[in-house]
């Protein structure tokens, strides 16, 4: 967390700036770059909503997605879907603790 705002830090935050891709394509790369863009469209939604500038095109989001899985994978090997998957839940416990209460008239 951001110790100023309180907000998880942009995706693009979360990953290195140097690293090694392989000329093999790992299983793991093979995953990140099988992923549909029904599913990319909606990692992005979510990362948009935790700060990260993202386009609105699909295609745009699908390239931004890929690319922080790609970089996740990278850094991670096999623990990238873990990484991905703790950064959307603290997105989406974030947002839902930001999100106003219902207030029932009854």
């Amino acid at each position: 967390m951001n110790d100023k705002t309180d907000t998880p830090p942009p995706a693009e935050k979360m990953v290195g700036s140097n690293l090694a891709f392989p000329r093999e394509l790992t299983d793991d790369l093979r995953a990140v770059l099988s992923t549909m863009l029904w599913s990319t469209g909606q990692i992005a939604h979510c990362l948009r909503a935790g700060g990260a500038e993202i386009r609105t095109r699909a295609e745009d989001e699908q390239a931004y997605v890929l690319h922080w899985l790609i970089c996740l994978a990278l850094e991670n090997g096999e623990g990238w879907r873990e990484k991905a998957s703790d950064r959307i839940r603290e997105i989406r416990d974030h947002v839902a603790k930001s999100a106003p209460t219902e207030v029932k008239n009854g």
